[in-house]
Protein backbone atom coordinates (compact mmCIF):
# COMPACT_ATOMS: atom_id res chain seq x y z
CA UNK A 1 0.00 0.00 0.00
CA UNK A 2 1.37 3.40 -0.76
CA UNK A 3 1.17 5.77 1.88
CA UNK A 4 1.28 8.64 0.10
CA UNK A 5 -1.72 7.55 -1.79
CA UNK A 6 -3.73 7.70 1.77
CA UNK A 7 -6.40 10.17 1.46
CA UNK A 8 -8.11 9.81 5.21
CA UNK A 9 -7.77 12.97 6.46
CA UNK A 10 -8.83 13.16 9.96
CA UNK A 11 -9.43 16.57 11.92
CA UNK A 12 -6.90 15.86 14.16
CA UNK A 13 -4.06 15.61 11.52
CA UNK A 14 -5.12 18.54 9.75
CA UNK A 15 -5.12 20.52 13.17
CA UNK A 16 -1.54 18.99 14.05
CA UNK A 17 -0.09 20.23 10.48
CA UNK A 18 -1.90 24.11 11.26
CA UNK A 19 -0.30 24.31 14.50
CA UNK A 20 3.57 23.09 13.60
CA UNK A 21 3.03 25.38 10.18
CA UNK A 22 2.02 28.14 12.35
CA UNK A 23 5.23 27.85 14.23
CA UNK A 24 7.27 27.46 11.28
CA UNK A 25 6.07 30.74 9.94
CA UNK A 26 6.40 32.20 13.63
CA UNK A 27 10.34 30.94 14.20
CA UNK A 28 11.01 32.19 10.15
CA UNK A 29 9.95 35.21 11.43
CA UNK A 30 11.90 36.04 14.35
CA UNK A 31 14.75 34.45 12.38
CA UNK A 32 14.80 37.42 9.83
CA UNK A 33 14.19 39.60 12.48
CA UNK A 34 17.30 38.68 14.48
CA UNK A 35 19.05 39.20 11.11
CA UNK A 36 17.99 42.35 10.93
CA UNK A 37 19.30 42.86 14.66
CA UNK A 38 22.72 41.87 13.67
CA UNK A 39 22.59 43.91 10.14
CA UNK A 40 21.69 47.35 11.49
CA UNK A 41 23.95 46.90 15.19
CA UNK A 42 20.32 46.78 17.40
CA UNK A 43 21.68 43.90 19.25
CA UNK A 44 25.24 45.11 20.20
CA UNK A 45 23.53 48.89 20.99
CA UNK A 46 21.47 46.86 23.25
CA UNK A 47 24.28 45.03 24.86
CA UNK A 48 26.38 48.24 25.20
CA UNK A 49 23.81 50.64 26.90
CA UNK A 50 21.50 48.13 28.49
CA UNK A 51 17.97 49.29 29.33
CA UNK A 52 16.53 51.29 26.76
CA UNK A 53 13.32 52.45 25.03
CA UNK A 54 12.57 52.19 21.21
CA UNK A 55 13.58 56.22 21.23
CA UNK A 56 16.58 55.77 22.64
CA UNK A 57 17.64 52.48 20.68
CA UNK A 58 16.03 54.07 17.23
CA UNK A 59 18.44 57.33 18.17
CA UNK A 60 21.78 55.55 19.04
CA UNK A 61 21.70 53.44 16.13
CA UNK A 62 20.51 56.43 13.64
CA UNK A 63 17.27 54.58 12.97
CA UNK A 64 13.54 55.42 12.38
CA UNK A 65 11.88 54.79 16.28
CA UNK A 66 8.91 53.13 14.57
CA UNK A 67 10.58 50.51 13.13
CA UNK A 68 12.81 49.79 16.04
CA UNK A 69 10.01 49.27 18.40
CA UNK A 70 8.50 47.28 15.60
CA UNK A 71 11.73 45.34 16.21
CA UNK A 72 11.58 44.91 20.09
CA UNK A 73 8.28 44.08 20.16
CA UNK A 74 9.25 40.80 17.57
CA UNK A 75 12.40 40.36 19.93
CA UNK A 76 9.92 40.35 23.23
CA UNK A 77 7.28 38.41 21.93
CA UNK A 78 10.12 35.75 20.21
CA UNK A 79 11.54 35.73 24.14
CA UNK A 80 14.95 37.01 22.99
CA UNK A 81 14.14 40.24 25.02
CA UNK A 82 12.13 41.77 27.87
CA UNK A 83 10.42 44.94 28.42
CA UNK A 84 9.42 46.60 31.87
CA UNK A 85 5.74 47.05 33.37
CA UNK A 86 5.25 49.96 31.33
CA UNK A 87 6.23 48.58 28.33
CA UNK A 88 8.45 50.84 27.35
CA UNK A 89 11.85 49.96 28.64
CA UNK A 90 13.60 46.99 26.94
CA UNK A 91 16.12 44.57 27.51
CA UNK A 92 18.28 41.92 26.11
CA UNK A 93 17.78 38.48 27.89
CA UNK A 94 21.24 37.83 29.17
CA UNK A 95 21.29 34.60 27.21
CA UNK A 96 20.57 36.40 24.24
CA UNK A 97 23.46 38.89 24.91
CA UNK A 98 26.07 36.40 25.60
CA UNK A 99 24.52 34.23 22.28
CA UNK A 100 23.85 37.03 19.60
CA UNK A 101 25.57 39.76 20.20
CA UNK A 102 29.32 38.65 18.87
CA UNK A 103 30.38 38.39 22.37
CA UNK A 104 33.73 36.24 22.81
CA UNK A 105 33.15 32.63 23.69
CA UNK A 106 31.57 29.39 23.06
CA UNK A 107 28.05 30.65 23.47
CA UNK A 108 28.82 33.20 20.37
CA UNK A 109 26.44 32.19 18.17
CA UNK A 110 26.30 35.77 16.62
CA UNK A 111 28.61 35.25 13.45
Amino acid sequence: MCLACDTKLSAESLDEFGERYVNILNHGALAVMISIGHRTGLFASMRQTGPATSHELAERASLHERYVREWLGAMTCGGIATCDDTGSVFSLLPAASAALTGSDGAENLAY
